[in-house]
């Protein structure tokens, strides 16, 4: 993840003088985006088990697939708009993160205060 996120910066501005902003051009960065979301993602959630590995998984490559894809294709000739998106975008991520308990054992209070428990366990 720390690769990608090293790279990117690069690829973007290599990105941003070999295409013009088309459809093609838009399609493929959204796969090689959804490409780089299984890479990083793939080792990390195959520790889970299957169905929540694939649900997870295939939402993230969702994800990167459609911001890639419509930046490029909508935002991509207006720099103001880009700009405006990424920034929402990261402060969006940060947020979340930040909201996330840091302690493995306050996660699971977290969690278990969020989720009403089995009706086998209510009296």
């Amino acid at each position: 993840m720390i690769l990608i996120a090293l790279v990117a910066p690069a690829i973007g501005i290599l990105v941003d003088f070999a295409f013009k902003p088309t459809k093609l051009g838009a399609a493929l960065l959204a796969l090689a985006a959804g490409g780089a979301a299984w890479w990083a993602f793939g080792p990390v959630l195959a520790q889970r088990p299957a169905s929540e590995a694939g649900l997870l998984l295939a939402s993230a490559i969702v994800v990167a697939a459609f911001v890639v894809g419509f930046g490029q294709a909508a935002l991509a000739a207006d720099g103001v708009r880009a700009g405006a998106a990424a920034l929402a975008l990261g402060i969006g991520a940060a947020w979340r993160r930040s909201s996330l308990p840091r302690s493995p054992t306050a996660r699971t209070a977290w969690r278990s205060a969020r989720a009403p428990a089995p009706s086998s366990c209510r009296r």
